[in-house]
């Protein structure tokens, strides 16, 4: 568990880094919040793996409604791990999202 906080320290860092640059380049609080997501994504799984399963479905089901961009494989990393996380309840709507999120 001590290389999952070190990992999400590191994780945080890159975040305040990124979103202090893309402030300074002038990007929107839409484009910083879509260009972080595969940070958060990262951050969502480690706090799945340690065990705090109901805020790590709640961000997975977030960074599903907030990614807008083109990049598929956020959307499907999002609702795959959303399907794991859940383990049986709710198999139809999560397979429902995955189908949307690959398609």
């Amino acid at each position: 568990a001590e290389y999952m906080g070190k990992a999400e320290k590191m994780l945080q860092i890159a975040s305040d880094v990124g979103k202090k640059q893309m402030k300074s380049d002038n990007l929107s609080e839409a484009e910083i919040e879509e260009n972080l997501l595969p940070v958060r994504l990262q951050l969502s799984y480690l706090t799945h793996q340690l065990g705090n399963i109901d805020d790590a479905v709640a961000e997975y089901q977030d960074i599903l409604t907030k990614n807008t961009s083109a990049d598929a494989s956020i959307s499907a990393v999002a609702g795959n791990n959303l399907v794991v996380a859940r383990g049986d309840k709710d198999l139809f709507d999560a397979a429902k999202r995955l189908k949307v999120a690959t398609s």
